[in-house]
């Protein structure tokens, strides 16, 4: 077997596949696949939690005489082929020439370029062959994985003892909405989006552990980032037999991920009361309000906590950030303000810091309670108007 393909679109295709690499996983392997019927070739990551699938563009493929069968999959050492990726990338190679004897198991993959001659070990492995996907619905890749990668950096590095799912951020199929979800238990998250559901998710949502819900740990979260093109479309994808959820996308990519089965958190309730018992409200510019907080952990280091005062008591209404002492203070313009009194409230730094991490927009509106507010609702402004987006909800626990 032979095939050619451009150095680059080698790179590519290793650094998408095996960007979750573990080589502690004894399962672990990267599979090299080519297939006779239709001329392609894919590089395909596997181990015990994930599943991460790269088609290869080639220009070239052949086969010798005695390899008849339809396809083929070669298994090969994951860190080899990340280290000869690395290699020909830098180099100035026009093309690349892989070859291997595919009736000798053991003999190395054969990585040829103009002058240059290099090899990646062959595992002795049986390799998988490829899930069988239901399809569960469509969305904007930029949107879902902008607000999935948002939301996983409130998340906890894993769910807790107790079994509650802040590891996870948690995934609801709706009719026609996305509700996307990430909790610490002292600031949380959520971010509603547009899909469009398959005819299949029916029969998903009453097989699952969790209905409609689907909990994709932290680090899962974090691995495929946005696209940059602002109009891709994902598929959310099955596999049933490896229990793995995840996304198909337009150029062929596959990524898969096992899920969190712990018991999905339930907030709307709480969400319902801590807006119902808001009655006051600040608008301040996000970024400022980012750069106070930053600064003021950098003036007071040993300190923890952050402290914000909002007055408006006076004509000129005032939104501060300090430490305890109030040392250290920073005001911040106010373009708006419901609220005629004078509160203090001390937030955790970064209980306030990740609540912030949701609500991307130029400014916010900070909802609170005027009879001593427990906890504090975010909530994105509109860029052209004073009006919030309720697409996007945060909260944060004030610190007592």
């Amino acid at each position: 077997m032979k095939l050619t393909i451009d150095p680059q679109d080698l790179a590519d295709a290793v650094a998408w596949s095996i960007q979750n690499y573990d080589a502690k996983d004894t399962q672990s392997y990267v599979a090299l696949t080519v297939e006779r019927d239709n001329g392609k070739a894919s590089l395909t990551h596997v181990n015990q939690v994930s599943h991460m699938k790269s088609p290869l563009q080639i220009s070239e493929l052949e086969f010798d005489e005695d390899e008849t069968e339809d396809s083929y999959s070669i298994p090969l050492d994951g860190p080899s082929l990340k280290s000869l990726a690395g290699v020909v990338k830098r180099m100035n190679i026009d093309e690349l020439v892989l070859s291997k004897k595919l009736t000798k198991k053991n003999d190395p993959l054969k990585v040829k370029g103009s002058r240059q001659n290099f090899t990646v070990p062959v595992l002795m492995v049986e390799t998988k062959r490829s899930p069988g996907l239901t399809v569960l619905g469509e969305t904007n890749d930029f949107e879902f994985f902008g607000a999935l990668q948002r939301l996983a950096k409130l998340c906890t590095l894993a769910s807790a003892d107790s079994g509650a799912a802040t590891g996870s951020v948690a995934v609801k199929f709706g009719e026609k909405k996305l509700t996307l979800m990430g909790t610490d238990s002292y600031s949380l998250g959520e971010i509603v989006l547009d899909y469009e559901a398959s005819e299949n998710l029916d029969e998903f949502t009453e097989k699952a552990a969790n209905g409609s819900i689907v909990l994709i740990p932290r680090a899962a979260a974090l691995t495929v980032k946005p696209s940059k093109i602002s109009t891709d479309t994902l598929e959310f994808v099955y596999d049933p037999k490896g229990k793995k959820f995840g996304y198909s996308f337009d150029d062929g990519r596959i990524a898969l991920f096992s899920l969190d089965q712990s018991t999905p958190t339930i907030y709307e309730s709480l969400k319902s009361s801590v807006i119902d018992a808001s009655d006051a409200s600040v608008d301040i510019p996000l970024q400022d309000f980012t750069r106070a907080i930053e600064a003021i952990a950098s003036l007071s280091p040993d300190e923890v906590d952050v402290n914000v005062r909002i007055d408006g008591t006076k004509k000129r209404q005032k939104f501060t950030v300090s430490d305890s002492k109030k040392t250290n203070v920073i005001e911040l313009d106010v373009s708006g303000m419901d609220f005629s009194g004078e509160v203090d409230l001390s937030f955790f730094r970064d209980v306030i810091s990740k609540s912030l991490i949701p609500v991307a927009s130029e400014s916010i509106r900070i909802f609170f309670s005027s009879e001593g507010p427990q906890m504090v609702v975010l909530r994105k402004l509109k860029d052209t108007e004073a009006k919030i987006d309720k697409s996007v909800f945060s909260l944060a626990i004030i610190a007592t």
